[in-house]
């Protein structure tokens, strides 16, 4: 497999039992599997995430739309314009909650202004905007026995966990408190993924390494990788105890490239999107959307 500029949004689809994930400048959708390694898709835009349908096929975050794929005959197609965002965004992580919604955040892409959005895709077609005044959207996860959601921003340096609230069908987010702060760990927060026993473990832009952190925010372990700037994690693999690491290019002879590593610890599996039909997406409630937590509140 080529290079990647930035690989991003790894998901193991496990029907396939597969590895996908994307190279975000070229639009490109790759996967690698026991069958051999391809092309899955190529996106019009800047695509930063591959989303299964449990429908079949696949959704993608783009830059002004959310792209739908049935399969590898078909080209995708926009099932919805981001008319809200401002010209110079483009969606950034995305992944789908325990109950099957669609959860991306967006960001400036020149990464200079904080006009990035929290956005949830319900299941039901609604798309709703749930926070505003992002810098770099990044770090989605769900741990369902505390109630909680995990959510950060890069530029600020800083993951918080939001209290979850409301049904499946629409959640809210309540009140947030910061897992980890801007002097906790190496680099920049970047992508992330739970594991089975509700620790989140998080990509360090700048930072070559992973670090595994407990629901209490404590620093647990730090998983060095050869990589400057890794990107995001997954798991997958036999009873999802291997850790996938996306990259961005960089000096590195790895730099760009997936790793695969070996841990000690079983993750959660990554929910597919439990949508029917998102052909006509409502946009409501989004000028009430919430600020992020300041920055004063951090600790």
């Amino acid at each position: 497999m080529q290079q990647a500029q930035l690989a991003e949004g790894p998901v193991w689809l496990s029907g396939e039992r597969a590895l996908a994930w994307v190279d975000i400048p070229s639009g490109y959708v790759y996967w690698k599997g026991a069958a051999g390694s391809g092309t899955l898709e190529r996106v019009t835009e800047k695509v930063s995430a591959v989303i299964p349908r449990a429908l079949g096929g696949y959704v993608y975050p783009g830059q002004r739309h959310l792209w739908k794929s049935m399969s590898e005959e078909t080209l995708p197609v926009s099932i919805c314009k981001l008319v809200e965002e401002p010209l110079g965004n483009r969606c950034n992580d995305a992944k789908c909650d325990p109950w099957g919604n669609l959860w991306f955040g967006t960001m400036d892409d020149s990464e200079c202004a904080h006009s990035g959005a929290l956005w949830c895709l319900g299941a039901d077609g609604h798309l709703r905007r749930l926070l505003h005044d992002v810098g770099v959207s990044n770090t989605l996860a769900w741990d369902l026995a505390r109630g909680r959601m995990y959510f950060g921003d890069s530029m600020r340096r800083v993951i918080w966990a939001f209290e979850l609230r409301g049904c499946e069908q629409a959640p809210e987010l309540g009140e947030a408190t910061a897992l980890v702060g801007s002097s906790q760990a190496p680099g920049f927060p970047d992508g992330s993924a739970i594991d089975g026993q509700g620790c989140l473990w998080n990509a360090r832009w700048d930072g070559s390494c992973i670090v595994r952190l407990n629901p209490d925010g404590r620093w647990l372990e730090t998983l060095h990788v050869p990589l400057r700037r890794p990107t995001s994690c997954c798991f997958g693999g036999e009873g999802l105890q291997q850790l996938f690491v996306t990259s961005a290019a960089g000096d590195g002879e790895l730099d760009g490239h997936v790793l695969q590593l070996e841990v000690q610890v079983a993750g959660s599996p990554i929910p597919a999107f439990s949508g029917t039909t998102v052909t006509n997406v409502e946009v409501s409630a989004s000028r009430s959307a919430g600020l992020l937590p300041q920055l004063e509140k951090v600790a």
